[in-house]
């Protein structure tokens, strides 16, 4: 048995910036210089909705440099976690979108990368020849 490593860049061009959606282990074909840091983060943050966080990653920047993960077993507002904004770092949000009418909620998990999960619906092949 073969095993191969999957991986894809899809590359688009927008607003005379480069965008690169990597799929598998494509992001070890990229750059580091060329990533732009937080830039996860902040979509999640933008795209989630106020009242809808699941998880929060922080670090402590104290003497000891405390890493932590915090997970809510129900949708929070972000003030529903216990982040101190003197010497607490947030580097990474998991959250869900804005409710929409007849649609199931995406869940947005950012810190350097993005990564969103939306429910799709697959029909069988019809064609005989997937």
């Amino acid at each position: 048995m073969l095993n191969t490593g999957t991986k894809a860049i899809y590359v688009i061009e927008m607003d005379s910036r480069w965008f690169c959606f990597t799929f598998g282990y494509a992001r070890h074909l990229l750059v580091e210089e060329a990533i732009e840091r937080n830039f996860g983060l902040l979509v999640a943050l933008n795209l989630g909705a106020p009242d809808a966080t699941k998880a929060i990653e922080k670090t402590n920047i104290s003497p000891i440099a405390l890493q932590s993960l915090e997970q809510a077993g129900r949708d929070v507002a972000m003030d529903g976690f216990e982040v101190n904004t003197d010497i607490d770092l947030l580097k990474g949000i998991t959250a869900k979108g804005e409710k929409a009418e007849g649609e199931e909620q995406e869940t947005y998990s950012g810190r350097d990368s993005v990564t969103i999960n939306t429910p799709v619906t697959l029909s069988p092949c019809s064609t005989g020849r997937c």
